[in-house]
């Protein structure tokens, strides 16, 4: 019961947590951040796994929907493309936040976390179609 509730309603539910981890990714990035991380480059780690998770969420919510089919077709690039271009936008804001800073090395680690991401979901639908074909 609780399955085919979830199956009917899994675009919403899906959205609901890509607007819910959007917005707690912006609410975190307009906090001051704490010295330590900074000095020790710590952020960049967790750069890189928020742009990930941010990455898969996307991927299935583009999955899911029915609305534009290019989305559907491309969901990795779609995917890839708004979660950097969410990343980036997130650093420019930054600029315009006391006690925050741009930083390019976050850029670059929201990027990789982001293609990590791709790139192990492309590999590992790969692998489940070889898997179901043999």
């Amino acid at each position: 019961m609780v399955i085919k509730f979830f199956l009917k309603y899994r675009l919403h539910f899906l959205f609901g947590l890509l607007l819910a981890y959007c917005f707690s990714l912006a609410v975190m990035s307009s906090i001051p951040q704490p010295y330590y991380l900074k000095l020790n480059s710590l952020d960049k780690f967790f750069h890189f796994g928020a742009y990930a998770l941010l990455s898969v969420i996307l991927y299935f919510v583009l999955v899911s929907q029915n609305k534009v089919s290019l989305l559907k077709i491309y969901p990795l690039f779609f995917a890839f493309l708004f979660a950097t271009s969410f990343g980036i936008l997130n650093e420019l804001h930054q600029l315009f936040i006391p006690y925050r800073t741009f930083n390019k090395l976050d850029i670059f680690a929201n990027l990789l976390g982001s293609f990590a991401a791709v790139m192990t979901i492309k590999f590992g639908t790969l692998i489940i179609k070889f898997v179901k074909i043999n």
